[in-house]
């Protein structure tokens, strides 16, 4: 192999290394903002985000709803300033009452249209709930179709590339395992940050995933390997077909001599 073939070759890994990595964390954060899964951990953010105290409130929402069908609930959620809560749902109690408003609050944010751009919509809305929306969720999966067109593309180079064809199996497969590894570690690097156990739940999953597509590949490459083994080498290289030619040009010059 070439010096310049084998700086491609090498270049080529490092980028297709740098798209795998940040094809699964984007993967990890569309699984992680699907809607069933975004309600399970979006419970805690919630009440800590509401600024109520449920036990007080309860026995005014309880005393108040003897008079009326809802009751109005002052909340300070960023752009939620208040919610409604059906007097129905007052009298089943007070956990009642914290999951129709966490609903509530999670249906509201997580399927609203949002007009801004998605980093600038905390400053410019006061909607810090917009990283754990649909809306979050379709603009992470636009970027990861991007990661994983270019991953395809620098497939390709490398098969180009490579002199030994097989061997794109075990080479593609360490590297989509090497680049799972750093999900096992995403949770625990990120989970100081707001909105991070949300984004990156599903870490485990994807590395899980990802672990195993690279593994697959792996025992492609060998299986193709110990056939090719079994098999007999039945391909002649170009060198040794020359050197072939070269002796018996030799041998035929050698007889007419004689």
């Amino acid at each position: 192999m070439g010096i310049i073939r084998g700086g491609l070759l090498f270049f080529a890994g490092i980028l297709f290394l740098i798209s795998l990595l940040v094809g699964n964390i984007l993967l990890t954060m569309i699984l992680s903002l699907s809607y069933e899964n975004v309600k399970i951990e979006f419970a805690d953010v919630v009440k800590k985000n509401v600024d109520v105290n449920f036990n007080q409130n309860f026995l005014k929402m309880q005393t108040d709803c003897q008079n009326r069908s809802e009751y109005i609930l002052n909340l300070n959620v960023y752009d939620q300033s208040s919610i409604s809560v059906p007097c129905s749902v007052v009298s089943q109690g007070q956990d009642s009452v914290i999951n129709y408003v966490v609903e509530d609050i999670l249906n509201e944010s997580y399927y609203k249209k949002y007009d801004c751009k998605l980093f600038d919509c905390p400053s410019e809305k006061n909607a810090p709930f917009v990283y754990v929306s649909e809306h979050s969720k379709n603009y992470w999966k636009n970027w990861f179709y991007y990661s994983l067109l270019a991953s395809l593309i620098l497939i390709i180079l490398i098969f180009l590339l490579i002199e030994n064809k097989r061997g794109i199996f075990i080479d593609v497969g360490g590297l989509i395992i090497f680049s799972s590894l750093p999900l096992l570690f995403l949770n625990w690097i990120v989970s100081n940050f707001n909105f991070a156990d949300i984004l990156f739940s599903k870490a485990k999953i994807v590395f899980w995933m990802v672990f195993i597509i690279g593994l697959i590949l792996i025992s492609v490459g060998i299986a193709l390997k110990f056939w090719s083994s079994l098999g007999g080498n039945t391909d002649v290289s170009k060198k040794e077909v020359s050197e072939k030619e070269d002796k018996d040009s030799k041998e035929k010059i050698k007889s007419k001599k004689k």
